[in-house]
């Protein structure tokens, strides 16, 4: 096993606190997680699984919350997918919330006659493993083409 690396001593403190530089350098790997988190069975199991389809992406500082001594801490269960979200039950739904259903165009949701909810990007500074949305979230991980939402979205 090697050494983990402290998150905090891989920035400055004005990096650290910059937005910007927490989602350039979410961690967002197996071999970039191992260096600062002793991972559970559970967890390296996922990275074995070359099947497993949903993105992983923690900010430092998001890591850098999770008691390392804990494996059931909430942050580290909420930010570090673990083989059992592999399983598929027979409850499970693609859509649970049924958002494609009430989309008109891409990237839009209208289920109210009263409001909308526009999805200008599918990139979350961290992938919540609980996530209702992560078949979508970080599919492309990035925000939505220009010319898309003004082609779909101009009245």
């Amino acid at each position: 096993m090697s050494k983990i690396i402290d998150l905090k001593n891989t920035a400055t403190p004005d990096e650290w606190n910059d937005w910007h530089w927490q989602i350039k350098n979410r961690i967002t790997s197996y071999e970039q997680l191992a260096k600062y988190i002793e991972l559970q069975p559970e967890e390296e199991a996922v990275f074995k699984d070359k099947a497993f389809s949903f993105r992983m992406a923690i900010t430092p500082h998001y890591l850098s919350l999770i008691d390392q001594s804990n494996p059931y801490d909430p942050i580290r269960l909420q930010a570090i997918p673990r083989i059992a979200e592999s399983h598929i039950s027979s409850s499970d739904m693609a859509d649970p919330l049924s958002e494609d259903a009430d989309a008109p165009v891409p990237g839009m949701t209208h289920r109210y006659p009263d409001r909308v909810l526009l999805l200008l990007t599918d990139q979350c500074a961290m992938y919540c493993r609980h996530c209702t949305r992560r078949r979508k979230a970080g599919e492309y991980d990035a925000q939505c083409p220009k010319k898309m939402w003004i082609r779909h979205w101009t009245i």
